[in-house]
């Protein structure tokens, strides 16, 4: 680990060698250096580990092992961290610009000491075509987040005293670890809106090859959301549900009526 690291960024990786390389010359050239990188690989089998360990020396610390499931990579990251504060990214996610840690670094230390968790806008896009810019301030996103993640964590820093005082991600979810911990937090902190900083830019799948995950992780929403008691979710996750299954078969049979055309 490195002593006194303002920032420590994590990444999550498993197969993703189209991408990393990207990924990591996003973070190697950033203005503002004082940060570490930690890299939890979930056993990649296409050449991710090799260039991940190609580049160990910038690495402050790098290891490759089966996980049960993204929230305990992090949980093993955090273990193996420094930094002040904590950001968390995919190896198919890229800082947006090399001067994305300097302008964050200069917000924080900007800001009210109490002020725990900060987001900013993230760039999403799909195969390579930017889609659109997200983000907005927590007024406007504060009553969706009793339903589902409104703030994408690839916007999200997190000050380290939050992993303190609320515990680690919880391992029983699969998909919305980040989702349950932020409902934690909220119950006592107002995060802070960085309105003119894109953090991230965040690569969608298409909606067919995430499906299951979108029915998944709305299925997480809803147990955490009960569990830590935000209201009326219920009725709305079967809403989301409906509206997701409907724009799916949709897809599904333009698609399949597209093939016969050819």
């Amino acid at each position: 680990m490195r002593k006194n690291s303002f920032f420590t960024l994590i990444i999550a990786t498993k197969n993703c060698t189209d991408s990393i390389e990207k990924c990591l010359s996003s973070i190697f050239s950033q203005t503002y250096q004082n940060f570490e990188l930690v890299v939890i690989d979930a056993k990649s089998n296409d050449g991710t580990y090799e260039i991940l360990n190609s580049n160990r020396k910038r690495i402050s610390y790098l290891v490759s092992e089966y996980d049960e499931s993204i929230a305990e990579a992090w949980n093993k990251a955090i273990r193996n961290s420094n930094g002040k504060w904590l950001y968390f990214l995919g190896g198919d996610d890229f800082l947006n610009t090399p001067f994305v840690l300097d302008a964050v670094h200069k917000f924080l230390i900007g800001s009210d000491d109490q002020i725990k968790l900060v987001y900013g806008l993230i760039d999403i896009y799909d195969h390579h075509r930017k889609i659109r810019t997200q983000g907005n301030h927590w007024g406007r996103v504060k009553k969706q987040f009793n339903y589902y993640m409104s703030i994408s964590h690839q916007s999200i820093f997190f000050n380290r005293t939050l992993f303190d005082e609320f515990g680690l991600f919880d391992v029983k979810y699969k998909i919305a670890a980040d989702y349950d911990f932020m409902l934690k937090v909220l119950r006592n902190y107002t995060p802070e809106f960085m309105s003119q900083i894109i953090v991230c830019s965040v690569s969608m799948g298409g909606l067919s090859n995430n499906f299951r995950n979108i029915i998944s992780a709305h299925s997480e929403f809803s147990i955490s959301s009960s569990n830590n008691r935000t209201n009326k979710h219920f009725y709305y996750i079967i809403y989301l549900r409906i509206k997701v299954l409907i724009k799916f078969t949709y897809k599904s049979i333009s698609i399949f009526f597209s093939s016969k055309k050819v």
